[in-house]
């Protein structure tokens, strides 16, 4: 046990739990010795989301805030119009938004970069409906119904669907030439 302890010398910091899930531009936490990776695992386990983090593509697309952007207004915020909006639950693909008191024309603005492959469903009065989301500030934002309760936000890579059917006619094809080949040597 000893020398598998000293071989694992990143020591991570005692990271708090039941941490609500929000952005921060730089990870909050850093391992006491650390070596060249950034990181990103302790953000995840803190439930935090790192704008700067390793491995992204430099793009101009980011609209997520951090908390200490003088324009967050939290996770989820009402635009234009009454009511309250709390963040019910989070996945890296998905969101669930409670509301309370909305009027009609309220946009509800979710701190999350803006990708065509995000779907919203709208529950009112117990009946689900699909929502259009759109682009506000380069951030999610659906526009609401009067007496809205709850949003649902998923995000699907678009032309998913269409890449998984191209990489089974592929591995088909590709399987179809082995077992032509196969059968050629049979035949010699």
């Amino acid at each position: 046990a000893k020398p598998m302890a000293d071989a694992m010398w990143m020591v991570a910091p005692p990271i708090p739990e039941g941490r609500a899930f929000h952005f921060e531009k730089e990870p909050p936490f850093h391992y006491r010795k650390r070596d060249w990776a950034g990181p990103m695992y302790l953000a995840m386990l803190g439930n935090t989301g790192v704008l700067n983090c390793y491995g992204t593509p430099p793009f101009d697309r980011k609209g997520a805030l951090s908390v200490r952007d003088p324009r967050y207004r939290g996770e989820v915020e009402l635009r234009g119009g009454g009511g309250g909006a709390e963040l019910a639950g989070w996945t890296p693909g998905s969101a669930s938004v409670t509301l309370r008191d909305v009027e009609a024309g309220t946009l509800l603005v979710y701190n999350m970069n803006f990708d065509e492959g995000w779907q919203a469903t709208v529950e009112i009065g117990g009946a689900r409906q699909p929502a259009p989301v759109r682009d506000e500030q380069i951030r999610v934002a659906v526009p609401l119904p009067a007496g809205a309760t709850r949003v649902d936000l998923r995000y699907r890579p678009p032309r998913l669907a269409a890449g998984v059917l191209l990489a089974f006619l592929a591995a088909a094809a590709l399987g179809g030439l082995c077992w032509r080949e196969r059968a050629a040597r049979r035949k010699r």
